[in-house]
């Protein structure tokens, strides 16, 4: 019977004393054996993720929200042998699990896994800022988002925080001139002036029916950049709308870039993020590594990796 490493967030919003006895249970029926660690510390989740396949684990599964499951992608990254992922989402985004149809609650998560599939998924990686990003990563409006969003918030409102978060600094935007590099070509830069540059990786994200992001699923080899230039409230508001229902490229909308590598830099600098974390200011040179990582998929999910590879 293949062993499977569990790591638990006892952090995450999501989480309570029973759901790694729920867990366990539900791989024994499976014939798993699990074992389950709970991270305590910094750099516990990336370390234990790194080393799995040396103490003779076949799986890892993450417990956590976006951050976590960001630890352990990073940690297998590292190792010898990148051991496939049950994503059991159980923070408050929970972006990479929308994108993959999971559900959010990590009980339910790993019923539907165990009966999926396995399949493979893209990852970004920023080169001068050695992280890894699975959603998302940019520079302006989504970093000053997620440095403002109050942590009391968001275990009160949860995803909403984020949306106040967004509305206050749609009132502070200024634009700054930004550089943009595509494919490694150093000779042709693209100048812009704006007040964000937004690299997706997965944002094919389905909530209550309705498909939201500029459509791009973390399987299809490709980045997707969005440039936000309107920095009136309304403007800018336009352009978010257009940027998360999938109608881009619009008239008067952001522009947008599909691409395997992206160096962006600004003046004045921007404040950059990587899947909702803050990572200082530009610049950022971000390349894609394709196929770079296996995850457990629900079943009804092959037909969408199928379409974004096409």
């Amino acid at each position: 019977m293949p062993a499977v490493l569990v790591i638990v967030n006892p952090a995450s919003s999501r989480t309570d004393h029973t759901t790694a006895d729920n867990l366990v249970e539900i791989f024994q029926a499976y014939n798993y054996i699990p074992e389950v660690l709970i991270a305590d510390a910094e750099g516990d989740v990336r370390s234990w993720a790194k080393h799995a396949c040396n103490e003779a684990f076949k799986a890892v599964a993450v417990v956590g929200g976006d951050g976590t499951i960001m630890e352990v992608v990073s940690g297998l990254l590292e190792a010898d042998v990148c051991l496939p992922i049950f994503i059991l989402p159980a923070g408050t985004g929970n972006l990479l699990a929308h994108a993959l149809h999971i559900p959010e609650d990590p009980v339910k998560a790993l019923e539907t896994l165990v009966n999926g599939d396995l399949g493979t998924l893209d990852v970004g990686y920023i080169k001068n800022k050695k992280r890894y990003f699975m959603v998302a990563a940019g520079a302006g409006l989504d970093a000053e988002t997620m440095q403002d969003t109050d942590t009391s918030d968001k275990e009160k409102l949860g995803r909403r925080a984020y949306v106040l978060a967004t509305l206050r600094n749609l009132f502070k935007l200024e634009k700054h001139n930004i550089t943009l590099r595509f494919e490694d070509d150093k000779s042709s830069p693209v100048q812009v002036k704006a007040h964000t540059v937004m690299v997706f990786n997965a944002s094919k994200v389905d909530v209550g029916g309705i498909r939201l992001g500029p459509g791009v699923t973390p399987h299809n080899g490709l980045l997707e950049v969005a440039v936000l230039r309107g920095v009136s409230f309304w403007n800018a508001m336009v352009d978010m709308w257009h940027l998360l229902f999938h109608q881009l490229p619009k008239r008067d909308a952001p522009d947008r870039y599909s691409t395997k590598c992206i160096y962006i830099d600004a003046q004045p600098p921007l404040l950059t993020q990587a899947d909702g974390d803050v990572l200082g200011y530009t610049p950022l040179d971000i390349e894609l590594l394709p196929d770079a990582i296996e995850v457990f998929v629900p079943k009804d999910y092959l037909s969408v990796m199928q379409e974004g590879k096409e």
